[in-house]
């Protein structure tokens, strides 16, 4: 959401026309559909003639070989078209993982149409490919670079990879990850930052699956290098209860771990036992500003509780 006086949907249909592709199957669809086939939808963006398409990383050559050839396919079968690639080797030229006081994200540089240096406020390489989709999209419909390096430095999304300043010496984190996929994700992700320590901090919710437990207690025993289990909306269970099964994935692995029931205590112990170096991960709650147990909602917001926390030492 960058400041420029341009709204979202101008970017679509006002004189700007473009489309902007994520991934190889989004291209290859808007190439190889009949126009006698498209919906009406995909009939206004194919006369649009210009179509920002991400490339990908080229972990994935398969993937950057056939966005390329897909590319060249488009721009024979209307030669009218403009089309932009958006991602490793074409905009995207290098980037280095930062982690500095109160920031972990990344220093991208760009070449191409758009030549400069961009600070990303959001950890981890994914990031780089959603900040050079907004740095190509915004600069072409009108946006100054200065403003979209403003913006990117400071973007944040409440409970996304949320940085909560806390201190100089290790950094603590919220993020909404509540199942084995994104814990893994976040885990390895923050790990590419070279940590002392990764101190994973999480529950499960009641009423749910338990293999979703087991899951996350085996995951974080393997990936962090201490788990805290606690609380997390445990509904009509027991939270003890949901604190074994958890704790039976964790005993697959030889992850150092402690269990606390209360969310608050779990976050204070966290913070009075940081080393130097360390990022805490508190997890599964994320945008999340209450506690739900035997059908009551009640109040509770990580960042209220890290600040109580602070101003009573």
């Amino acid at each position: 959401n960058v400041s420029c006086g341009i709204k979202a949907g101008d970017a679509f249909f006002g004189k700007n026309n473009y489309i902007v592709l994520n991934n190889a199957i989004d291209v290859s669809k808007f190439v190889f559909k009949h126009t006698e086939k498209m919906s009406q939808k995909t009939k206004i963006l194919y006369e649009n003639k210009k179509v920002i398409g991400h490339l990908g990383s080229f972990t994935y050559p398969k993937n950057h070989r056939f966005i390329i050839e897909v590319a060249e396919e488009l721009r024979q079968r209307r030669d009218d078209f403009v089309v932009l690639l958006y991602g490793e080797g074409e905009l995207l030229d290098n980037i280095k993982l930062l982690r500095k006081e109160h920031f972990i994200g990344l220093e991208l540089t760009t070449k191409g149409i758009i030549e400069d240096t961009f600070l990303v406020n959001t950890p981890g390489e994914f990031s780089a490919y959603n900040a050079s989709s907004a740095i190509l999209t915004t600069y072409l419909i009108g946006c100054k670079v200065e403003n979209i390096k403003k913006a990117l430095s400071k973007v944040a999304v409440k409970g996304r990879v949320e940085i909560v300043p806390v201190s100089s010496k290790y950094s603590v984190i919220i993020d909404y990850a509540h199942n084995g996929v994104s814990m893994q994700s976040i885990l390895e992700t923050m790990r590419a930052y070279n940590p002392k320590r990764i101190v994973s901090l999480f529950g499960c919710g009641g009423n749910r699956s338990k293999e979703r437990r087991y899951d996350m207690g085996e995951i974080s025993g393997r990936l962090a290098d201490f788990t805290i289990v606690t609380e997390d909306n445990s509904r009509y269970e027991d939270i003890n209860d949901i604190m074994n099964d958890i704790e039976i994935g964790l005993k697959k692995t030889s992850g150092k771990y402690i269990k606390i029931p209360s969310r608050k205590d779990a976050i204070k112990y966290a913070i009075d036992n940081a080393k130097e170096g360390d990022i805490i991960l508190l997890l599964g709650k994320g945008h999340e500003t209450y506690r739900e147990i035997k059908g009551v909602r009640e109040h509770l917001d990580e960042r209220e509780i890290i600040k109580d926390i602070l101003n009573n030492k």
